[in-house]
């Protein structure tokens, strides 16, 4: 829930239409599906940088935007972890 309300009071203020978001988590967890909800209602362009890599629901929010920026030796995935 922390998680969450952070990123609320960090993105609510933000008056552009664009946002680039830094992706340094590794995996995510559910909540990452109500952050890409929030960004997309509020955001018109965003742009996701992987600086190494994101995994499970990261790979799913990175997929969510209209651009991806990869780091040389980024990677994404999987989604499923079972």
């Amino acid at each position: 829930m922390s998680d969450k309300i952070g990123f609320h009071e960090v993105t609510h203020s933000l008056k552009s239409k664009s946002l680039d978001l830094i992706s340094i988590v590794r995996e995510g967890l559910p909540t990452r599906r109500k952050h890409v909800e929030s960004i997309r209602s509020r955001f018109s362009h965003v742009r996701i940088i992987v600086p190494s890599y994101a995994k499970s629901a990261a790979t799913m929010m990175a997929m969510s935007a209209d651009e991806i920026l990869l780091e040389r030796d980024a990677e994404l995935g999987p989604i499923d972890h079972k």
